[in-house]
């Protein structure tokens, strides 16, 4: 027979694997240590610089100068226009693409 101590410590084992093997198979709800995000799209031409460094592949200097870029030019109407901003290399648009739109 097991002890009042040794069945607690048997029941706390069984809870923290039950949970950790919900977490597992529940990876489809967003974490709040993540910074990608395929539960939502950033709009270019609204986001704050705070909101666009979220996006991966875009640090805070370059979300900068894309909020810098657009007070200057207006509405982005092409993602593609990110290679007019000096520093951001041509392929970025192509990385970014899916996580931003224009609406």
């Amino acid at each position: 027979m097991y002890t009042r101590a040794q069945e607690l410590i048997l029941v706390l084992l069984v809870a923290i694997l039950a949970l950790f093997s919900y977490t597992k198979t529940t990876d489809k709800s967003p974490s709040l240590f993540t910074k990608t995000s395929e539960y939502f799209l950033i709009n270019l031409n609204t986001a704050s610089w705070e909101e666009l460094d979220l996006v991966p592949g875009i640090g805070p200097v370059w979300a900068k100068r894309i909020v810098e870029y657009r007070q200057q030019i207006g509405r982005f109407t092409d993602i593609d226009q990110l290679t007019d901003i000096k520093g951001i290399p041509y392929n970025l648009p192509d990385k970014v693409r899916k996580y931003l739109t224009l609406e």
